[in-house]
């Protein structure tokens, strides 16, 4: 999931489409969210 994120230099696709990669930066985010606030 990270290395999706990360790797618009290596995926044609995060390159075409920023607004994607930015899209699944957040989704990451809040799933980090998320889980930190479970183990609380």
């Amino acid at each position: 999931m990270v290395s999706l994120c990360l790797g618009a230099d290596y995926n044609p696709i995060l390159k075409k489409y920023p607004s994607i990669q930015k899209f699944l930066l957040a989704v990451a985010g809040i799933c980090m969210l998320l889980s930190i606030m479970q183990i609380r």
